[in-house]
């Protein structure tokens, strides 16, 4: 199976608070090395363009260095540290 994640599940990944982040690792845990997991290169826009323009005060925890964060490769979901 193929999924294509939006930005705003991804941005839910990455804030450990939000409503629906327990759901979203759950799901993506219980994939298969056979699913693909993908970002359209909008989403990846999205988030730099969020990023870019956010407080100071809060780019930090958006991008905070030694942060695990999921990397997304083309037929594995994996887990990196910045």
């Amino acid at each position: 199976m193929k999924y294509l994640l939006d930005s705003n599940t991804i941005s839910e990944l990455y804030d450990a608070e939000a409503s629906h982040h327990s759901a979203i690792l759950g799901h993506l845990g219980a994939l298969t090395d056979r699913d693909q997991v993908c970002i359209s290169v909008l989403s990846l826009y999205e988030l730099e363009y969020g990023w870019a323009n956010a407080p100071d005060e809060k780019k930090p925890a958006a991008r905070h260095e030694g942060q695990c964060v999921p990397l997304l490769i083309p037929y594995r979901l994996t887990w990196s540290c910045l």
